[in-house]
């Protein structure tokens, strides 16, 4: 399968970029994308649970601030995972190398354990 669309199928489908992953022992490319899209999906997964707990927290001091936070959250967090999942998935099938802030470098770094480049 082209690269590009290997890359760009792990962004559109997590659990098919976490089996592209596996089965890839030699493209970079296609390593990097796929393990950054699983990479992408488990942060947004994390963060939406420590946001319901701090909110939940919160609302225990103060339920308007409580309430707050979980709105603004519940809006900021899936624009900005959105946003970096269309910039990500764009760049995949151009075959270019996009690297997501904090998650980029370490889906880099285990990537790329003797592996060669697209």
């Amino acid at each position: 399968m082209d690269p590009t669309i290997s890359a760009g199928l792990g962004y559109l489908i997590p659990l098919v970029g976490l089996i592209f992953f596996f089965i890839e022992k030699q493209n970079r490319f296609v390593r990097f994308h796929t393990l950054q899209s699983v990479l992408l999906a488990v942060s947004g997964f994390v963060l939406f649970f420590v946001l319901l707990f701090v909110g939940i927290a919160l609302a225990f001091v103060s339920s308007n601030l409580g309430g707050l936070i979980l709105g603004l959250g519940y809006i900021l967090i899936p624009i900005g995972l959105f946003i970096g999942w269309l910039i990500a998935i764009i760049n995949a099938f151009q075959g270019k190398i996009f690297k997501l802030p904090l998650i980029g470098d370490l889906a880099e770094r285990w990537s790329s354990s003797g592996i060669t480049t697209m």
